[in-house]
């Protein structure tokens, strides 16, 4: 098991790849459609089960229609070339909202009205039982507040988050990524003062072997395999945590623009293209 988190680190004066807020007019649909489809059907799904069984595991499957929404969303937006997360976040609190709304909406007419509003009040009133606690009145409509932040917080993080990805502006494509070396920590600090002084061919210089797979530090590139003047490079510190197979993922730097200096990466690392 791997927990990714992000270090602090002094990375002063070292560009990064900042997404540039484009998007295409075929974005919109992109975005929408499957996101609408993956969220409303796992929304109609639950409704199912709710109404055969009547078993609903509050907050957990609401998890279930924000990731299926959300996922649908990140899919739809690399199609459609979506490099605006402002955009991606909005359009994913609609997507997240409508999905969960229908839940809400086909429960209401199993029983007979289109009225999500009184079929809500109706619920509240009557009440309901979660994990052995009953829940009714004021406290039912909080829940359901819950668990639209939840379904909300999944669409809107995954559709604003995909648009982040690297993507090359002169091909107009995402980029490729590829694993470039991994060596001891030691040689943390060398390292970053390279890449902010753009020499990029000393990394190779100051790579060391005979590292612990569960103690190292990881260099990735993400690049465009059609100019190969588009790059950015990523430094990854794999520390031990918890059980004997458990690690944590520290990014030390993220996205460094690499420009043309890709090709001097790429053969100063060779054997990384052979992965691909």
């Amino acid at each position: 098991m791997t927990t990714i988190t992000v270090q602090s680190h002094s990375v002063d004066n070292i560009d990064v790849y900042e997404p540039s807020s484009r998007f295409g007019i075929l974005t919109f649909p992109y975005l929408l459609i499957p996101g609408l489809v993956g969220g409303v059907g796992a929304a109609f799904v639950i409704h199912l089960i709710w109404q055969w069984t009547g078993f609903y595991l509050m907050w957990f499957f609401p998890v279930g229609i924000g990731m299926a929404s959300g996922f649908a969303m990140m899919l739809g937006g690399n199609i459609g070339k979506n490099r605006n997360p402002l955009l991606g976040a909005i359009l994913g609190f609609m997507v997240g909202t409508v999905s969960y709304v229908s839940m809400h909406y086909f429960d209401a007419a199993s029983y007979g009205t289109s009225d999500i509003l009184e079929y809500l009040s109706a619920m509240a009133k009557e009440g309901y039982v979660m994990i052995f606690i009953p829940i009714s009145g004021p406290f039912a409509w909080l829940s359901w507040i819950a668990e639209l932040g939840i379904v909300v917080f999944f669409t809107t993080s995954f559709a604003g988050g995909s648009a982040t990805m690297p993507f090359c502006e002169k091909c107009n494509q995402w980029t490729d990524s590829v694993d470039l070396f991994s060596t001891n920590h030691g040689t943390t600090a060398q390292m970053i003062e390279d890449i902010r002084e753009k020499k990029f061919h000393l990394l190779e210089e100051h790579r060391e072997h005979g590292f612990n797979e569960r103690n190292q530090l990881k260099a990735s590139l993400d690049y465009c395999e059609k100019c190969k003047r588009t790059g950015f490079l990523t430094l990854t510190s794999v520390i031990p945590k918890g059980g004997k197979d458990d690690t944590e993922d520290v990014i030390v730097l993220q996205n460094a623009t690499v420009g043309a200096n890709v090709t001097t990466l790429l053969s100063h690392f060779p054997k990384a293209l052979e992965k691909l």
